[in-house]
C-alpha cells in the first residue's frame, strides 16, 4: 500500500467519530449510574427513616411505664408529676420531632418518596391532636431546636385544625380509640 495515498484527513475525521462515540456512550453510562444511585439513595433514605422511627416506637411501646409516661403527658403537661417526668417527656417528644424533622427535611429534599413521607405526616398530625403535645410543641418551638422550614410546617398543622387527624387513616385511627375508650 502506498503512504501517499492514505487520506489523513479521512483517517482523523475516523478516530474523531469513534472518539465521539465513546464520549456519549461513557455519558450514558454516567447518566444511568447517576440514576442507580439516586434510586439507591432514596431506597436508604426510607430504610432509615423506617427504622429510626420503628425504633422509637419500639422503645416507648415495649415499657409500660414509658407509654404510661406518655399517654398522661400527651393528655396534659400538668399530669406529669415533678421535673423529671415533664423531662422525660419533652425528651422523649423531642426525639419523636426529631425523627419528623429528619423525615420532613429528606422529602423536601426528594430523597424521601410522597408515599413514604404520607406514613410520617399522619402520625405528625396524629399526636398533635394531643393538648399536651402541643403545649410541648409551643414551648420548643422558636427555640432554634429545629429548623425554620419544619417549624412552620408544624405550625401550619395545628392552625388547620389544632393537629386532629388530617387523612383517612387518622381518622380511622381516631374513631377506633375512641371505640375502645368507650
Amino acid at each position: 500500500m502506498n503512504v501517499a495515498a492514505i487520506n489523513w484527513d479521512a483517517v482523523t475525521a475516523i478516530g474523531q467519530a469513534v472518539g465521539a462515540l465513546g464520549v456519549i456512550i461513557s455519558l450514558i453510562y454516567v447518566g444511568l449510574q447517576v440514576r442507580a444511585d439516586a434510586r439507591a439513595r432514596r431506597a436508604q433514605t426510607t430504610h432509615d427513616q423506617a427504622a429510626a422511627y420503628t425504633t422509637l416506637l419500639m422503645q416507648t411501646s415495649t415499657d409500660p411505664e414509658v407509654a404510661d409516661l406518655i399517654a398522661r403527658g400527651s393528655r396534659d403537661l400538668g399530669e406529669l408529676t415533678g421535673d423529671n417526668e415533664l423531662t422525660r417527656f419533652s425528651a422523649i417528644m423531642a426525639a419523636h420531632f426529631r425523627t419528623f424533622e429528619d423525615a420532613f427535611i429528606q422529602h423536601r429534599m426528594g430523597h424521601l418518596d410522597d408515599r413514604v413521607w404520607v406514613g410520617f405526616e399522619t402520625p405528625i398530625s396524629f399526636n398533635l391532636r394531643n393538648p399536651g403535645v402541643r403545649a410541648l410543641w409551643a414551648l420548643s418551638r422558636g427555640q432554634s431546636f429545629f429548623c425554620k422550614e419544619f417549624e412552620n410546617f408544624i405550625d401550619s398543622r395545628v392552625a388547620e385544625g389544632q393537629g386532629k387527624p388530617t387523612s383517612s387513616l387518622a381518622a380511622s385511627m381516631q374513631t377506633t380509640s375512641n371505640r375502645a375508650a368507650q
